[in-house]
């Protein structure tokens, strides 16, 4: 296990912004980084996974914090590509990100054959979207963003900004099945 290559890559996503952001307006000196939005996501989904839990719904909720972490790692490779830049490249826009996230969660993953197959599995389930736990931190992925949206509306961003996040967070919130 290459833990000292792994912790070199964890650390560049401290310094990514996150490019949805600054293609709304944000600076790249207030924009959020995609290991803060990781963190963030992460104990999100820990609150809601253990709250449900709590409620006798049937969960793992280190599952769901294991994907809610391990999501945007690639990005540490391909840094943040922009969904919607992507849809506008077309279905081979779309293709070639794709593709690129794969290569480089490959790449992350050659540093950790131990746990190689594990994460690999985790990471498609999240992708699927299929299991209670990525449903949960897919949820809390949308729900940090809009978090993250208000933010910036409270410190003078636009409101348009807010209220689009919102339109998306809300659609990906209800789409999950959470209640």
């Amino acid at each position: 296990m290459d833990l000292l290559g792994l912790a070199e890559l964890v650390l560049k996503l401290k310094n990514i912004p996150r490019s949805g952001w600054l293609i709304r307006g944000i600076s790249p000196s207030e924009a959020e980084s995609v290991a803060e939005h990781s963190f963030s996501t992460a104990l999100l989904t820990l609150v809601v996974a253990d709250g449900l839990a709590k409620e006798g719904v049937e969960v793992d909720s280190e599952k769901a914090i294991k994907m809610a972490l391990l999501h945007d790692l690639s990005e540490s490779l391909t840094f943040d590509i922009d969904k919607a830049f992507a849809r506008q490249l077309g279905e081979a826009g779309s293709r070639l990100v794709e593709l690129a996230e794969r290569s480089a969660i490959e790449r992350i993953l050659g540093l950790l054959p131990s746990l190689a197959e594990e994460y690999r599995e985790l990471l498609e389930e999240w992708k699927s979207g299929a299991s209670i736990e990525a449903k949960i931190a897919r949820a809390c992925d949308s729900f940090d963003m809009l978090l993250q949206a208000k933010s910036y509306e409270r410190h003078g961003h636009s409101r348009e900004l807010f209220e689009a996040m919102r339109k998306k967070a809300l659609e990906a919130i209800k789409g999950s099945g959470i209640r």
